[in-house]
């Protein structure tokens, strides 16, 4: 954050040219141009880091959806994503129902399904002595 200040200042100053104190600092004319634009419109909290998480995000699932598959989870627990989903589209007639997987996505976010068991291999796996192998042997020539 000093770095930026110092950075910002300097090219305000006038005495350098951006194109130089970028290449000093180690940064691209780029970001030399973003630092500076940011510190002329906010000062130098302007500077500070910012999250390059998403504002919004698109395509996420409406509250009202998932509350009408909490609710009818709730009403119906034998009910699986599948199900739950054709009840979506033919008792409300959504036009763009969520698909079978964020269906299930809302059930484990809301605590409404168990994970399953995990089932072993269907073969044993039997461990034997390690020997040693030709590469540790030195009997492999690499060329």
């Amino acid at each position: 954050m000093e770095q930026r200040i110092r950075f910002a200042s300097l090219a305000e100053s006038g005495r350098f040219e951006v194109k130089e104190l970028c290449a000093s600092f180690g940064i691209s004319r780029k970001t030399g141009h973003k630092w500076l634009a940011r510190y002329r419109a906010e000062g130098s909290k302007g500077l500070a880091d910012r999250s390059s998480a998403p504002k919004c995000v698109a395509n996420r699932t409406g509250a009202e959806v998932e509350r009408l598959i909490v609710s009818h989870k709730r009403l119906h627990p034998s009910w699986g994503p599948k199900k739950l989903r054709w009840v979506l589209e033919t008792k409300y007639g959504l036009e763009r129902q969520p698909a079978v997987s964020t269906v299930g996505e809302v059930l484990k976010r809301n605590g409404l399904v168990k994970a399953r068991k995990r089932r072993g291999g269907l073969f044993a796996v039997e461990r034997g002595t390690l020997t040693a192998s030709r590469w540790a042997t030195g009997s492999v020539a690499i060329r």
